[in-house]
């Protein structure tokens, strides 16, 4: 349909400005975080974060209505998840994704690319999405924490520790965890 082909061809605008900035941060590497590009680089990730943060009621693990639907009228339901909320969660880790994958040196020894990555907002976000029941939410979460443990591996070895003993055996251990989890 039209609107489809819409929303992939603005999601590969996005994909693609964002590798864009990623390479010219490296570009201007030379002169480090006073560079505009850098501190732009630093903007756009804190705000995918953030945006891929917000809990959406009906997927997240925290909330209580993750089965309830409410009813419309006397014959119709409607679902509690908000279309709009996943489509962004969704689209703010795949646009993380592709920063972190274009990165480089600058990206990924610069002082507040590592805060951020290791703050509240970075970390404990990731986990929780990488727990979450929506599928495409927990499996482009999951590879965005690989390529963050390949890319930042020398100071995020605590936050890797922390994954794997409290979300990667907790969900191979567990006897709720269906196969696709568990995949």
């Amino acid at each position: 349909s039209p609107a489809e082909n819409c929303r992939k061809s603005a999601k590969e605008a996005l994909l693609d400005i964002v590798e864009y900035y990623m390479q010219r941060l490296e570009l201007d590497g030379v002169r480090g975080a006073s560079s505009l590009w850098y501190t732009d680089c630093f903007y756009m990730m804190r705000s995918f974060i953030k945006l891929s943060s917000k809990e959406i009621p009906g997927i997240d693990e925290n909330t209580s209505t993750a089965s309830v639907q409410k009813p419309t009228s006397f014959f119709q339901t409607a679902s509690t998840v908000d279309p709009v909320a996943l489509h962004n969660k969704i689209l703010s880790l795949e646009l993380q994704r592709r920063a972190i994958e274009c990165s480089g040196p600058v990206f990924c020894n610069g002082e507040k690319f590592i805060q951020l990555i290791q703050s509240q907002n970075g970390s404990i976000a990731l986990f929780k999405n990488c727990m979450s029941q929506c599928t495409q939410v927990a499996y482009i979460s999951q590879q965005v924490f690989l390529i963050m443990c390949y890319k930042f591996k020398h100071c995020i070895k605590d936050e890797m520790q922390a994954f794997m003993t409290n979300i990667f055996f907790r969900v191979l251990e567990s006897e709720n965890s269906n196969s696709t989890q568990k995949a």
